[in-house]
């Protein structure tokens, strides 16, 4: 990889944190897209680290924010975010391995416990699980991923990170089917369904991963504020839902709300902007 990785602490580096940021700006939404780790700088408190990967040319080829935090008895490194050029060739191929790389070598030198993360969506949950990526989950119901350096976090803090119950994730499922105009077929559905879901917990996990992925892609259209008529519409959000409510089998039938207008091809290639390597 042709780009450099260097660390910059929010400690001692924020006039040239704030001097990388104004050059990084101009790339958004064209060489970067959703995620922008340069526009919090170090606004935020607590103690945050940039490690930003530069060409040769001082173009930015990457980004990745951290926090450190001490709590629950344990130091550790929180990955607010990360984000690089979805280009792939000799010079920005591998840059946000590298970040990674960058924050694990220090974290380790540094006698950081372990660092996590929250993946934006299933798909970006699948890179993170890499052996070279080395994070996993600690709880199958816990969706943050870590990376034990040290010592596991502890199990207070993992009790504090659990998912709320089932309820929570069928409530909301609810407020995305039920948005107006109305459905009526699919609220039927729901209806019928509900209880069956909330005592099925691996339906439970593939519903909270639809709500997830519909609940991103409304926060990166909203982020980048597109119009509209450009963002997902309502029928796709709904089935996505819906293509979990139907695997509910009731009296030896499986209930089948269809949706024409979803198309598959067009939701995926939505997902796929997530992914950030």
């Amino acid at each position: 990889m042709a780009c450099k990785v260097t660390r910059y602490d929010c400690q001692r580096d924020v006039d040239k944190i704030k001097e990388l940021a104004e050059i990084a700006s101009p790339l958004e939404n064209s060489e970067f897209h959703t995620i922008f780790p340069w526009k919090k700088q170090c606004d935020e408190p607590g103690n945050h680290v940039h490690y930003v990967a530069q060409a040769p040319n001082g173009t930015i080829c990457g980004w990745l924010r951290a926090k450190v935090v001490d709590k629950y008895d344990r130091h550790y490194i929180y990955l607010n975010e990360i984000s690089t050029r979805r280009v792939r060739d000799e010079l920005y191929g591998g840059v946000g391995l590298s970040l990674n790389s960058a924050l694990v070598k220090d974290a380790m030198a540094e006698g950081v416990d372990f660092i996590y993360l929250y993946p934006l969506n299933p798909e970006v949950a699948s890179i993170y699980r890499r052996p070279e990526w080395g994070y996993a989950r600690q709880r199958p119901e816990i969706v943050q991923m870590f990376r034990v350096l040290r010592n596991p976090p502890t199990r207070e803090m993992l009790d504090k990170l659990m998912p709320p119950n089932p309820r929570s994730f069928m409530a909301a499922a609810y407020a995305i089917i039920s948005q107006p105009p109305q459905d009526e077929a699919l609220l039927k559905l729901f209806s019928r369904v509900r209880r069956s879901m909330i005592e099925n917990p691996k339906l439970i996990e593939e519903l909270a991963d639809a709500i997830m992925k519909v609940e991103g892609v409304t926060a990166a259209d909203e982020e980048e504020g597109l119009p509209e008529e450009k963002r997902m519409p309502l029928a796709e959000k709904r089935w996505m839902i819906a293509e979990v409510l139907n695997k509910v089998k009731l009296g030896g039938r499986r209930r089948t709300f269809k949706n024409k207008k979803a198309k598959k091809t067009r939701r995926v290639t939505r997902l796929r902007r997530f992914r950030r390597t």
